[in-house]
């Protein structure tokens, strides 16, 4: 059954296979306003096997979009012709596995659907959970296959209780806090060495970062006295 507008709408599964049952197709008009799906087992006392909260909005080909999901955690924002067609869009909380070199600063979202190519990028806002906004927050996809966290680029909404982002397909998505600063190895010349000004003709070092990575052209600047000067980064 799918709850909407405080009214039950009644759908009929079929079996596909011993474990597998479906109902017919649902058109994206069929899901509007859903905010609980229920499946019950047909008996003469018919009882209840599966519950979930829905909360999701139908976009069309022809116009822009602006909605909240799950009580304002979630903002989905996005262009005329994002879709080729009317589209459902939703959004669930799920649990995942911790990142190893990050604590996760909100829950973790999985946007769908996952199977429709986007035609333009659509903007992703999730809200944080704590109000203090310390440094080295972005927000990350899952990869289910790898079951690793993976960087996206991302900045605060202009009052700061957000972050946001842009996706191009449906992911589980989060707000991490990196923990560990990236490490900076072989330095020439070394820290606290004594050289001779005719031998040394660059300076060179080593940075690595294990789980947000580096982007050399953003993320990277060398002062000599002060000053910033130009380098070269190799990947």
């Amino acid at each position: 059954t799918l709850e909407k507008n405080g009214e039950i709408y009644r759908y009929e599964f079929s079996p596909i296979s011993s474990l597998i049952h479906s109902s017919n197709i649902l058109s994206p008009m069929e899901l509007t306003d859903v905010t609980e799906i229920k499946v019950y087992y047909e008996s003469s006392v018919p009882f209840e096997i599966f519950k979930t909260a829905q909360w999701g909005n139908v976009v069309f080909p022809d116009s822009t979009f602006n909605f909240s999901l799950i009580n304002e955690k979630l903002f989905i924002r996005g262009e005329q012709n994002t879709f080729y067609d009317t589209v459902y869009i939703w959004a669930q909380p799920v649990h995942v596995d911790t990142p190893q070199n990050g604590m996760l600063m909100s829950n973790a979202y999985k946007v769908q659907p996952n199977l429709i190519p986007f035609n333009k990028e659509i903007q992703l806002e999730i809200a944080l959970e704590n109000h203090h906004f310390p440094e080295h927050l972005s927000i990350y996809f899952y990869n289910e296959e790898k079951k690793t966290w993976q960087y996206m680029p991302s900045e605060f909404n202009s009052d700061s209780t957000y972050m946001q982002t842009y996706i191009l397909s449906g992911e589980i998505f989060a707000i991490i806090k990196e923990i560990d600063a990236p490490v900076l190895s072989s330095f020439i010349p070394e820290i606290n060495g004594t050289y001779y000004a005719s031998d040394l003709e660059h300076i060179s070092f080593h940075v690595e970062d294990k789980f947000a990575g580096i982007d050399g052209e953003t993320d990277v600047f060398v002062k000599l006295d002060g000053k910033r000067v130009i380098f070269e980064y190799n990947s």
